[in-house]
């Protein structure tokens, strides 16, 4: 499969992104394996907390690997990763006391999310064209397919008119206002 065209930005954030996906992994089987070997306790089931943080490092590795093949909607995965890893490294160097793990990890968080907010990510997240500004890219709302439909926009404003009339709904009946009356 030919990769798309995404900026260099855009896949060394995915590449940078697999660090910590492959150590989430190698975590999860680590526990797993431990889990194995001693016996089992009452209360402690080692084996859902290996399968979650498998589960989760899969999905990581998924983003990542989006990223790298140049998937947009890969994008804000990774973003909310990278956030993660940046917390995770400030846990690491202060209350943990490891400052020389959680300096790297936090700053490896840090590098991923300024590779994906510099001009080139943003451009080909919003399928901006070539002599168009990023407003009128962000305004159109096409994305790289270029179909000016922005789904995630559509379904944010249905979200968001849905809660709006929950909202109404309850306000009303709790005054004693008909439903029908709305």
């Amino acid at each position: 499969m030919p990769l798309s065209p995404a900026p260099r930005e855009v896949r060394i954030a995915g590449v940078l992104t697999l660090l910590p996906s492959l150590g989430l992994l190698a975590f999860g089987v680590v526990v797993l394996v431990d889990g194995l070997r001693s016996p089992t306790q009452p209360g402690n089931n080692i084996y859902v907390e290996a399968g979650t943080f498998i589960v989760v490092a899969l999905a990581f590795l998924a983003a990542a690997a989006g990223l790298v093949l140049g998937r947009t909607w890969a994008r804000s995965p990774v973003m909310v990763i990278a956030l993660i890893v940046v917390g995770l490294g400030w846990y690491l160097a202060g209350p943990s006391g490891l400052p020389a793990w959680g300096v790297p990890v936090g700053l490896l968080g840090i590098v991923v999310l300024v590779l994906l907010f510099r001009q080139p990510s943003r451009a080909w997240a919003l399928g901006q064209h070539e002599g168009e500004s990023e407003a009128d890219a962000a305004e159109r709302g096409a994305g790289p397919s270029g179909n000016g439909v922005n789904s995630a926009d559509q379904a944010c404003r249905a979200s968001a008119s849905s809660a709006l009339s929950v909202r109404r709904w309850a306000v009303h009946s709790s005054i004693g206002i008909a439903p029908s009356a709305l």
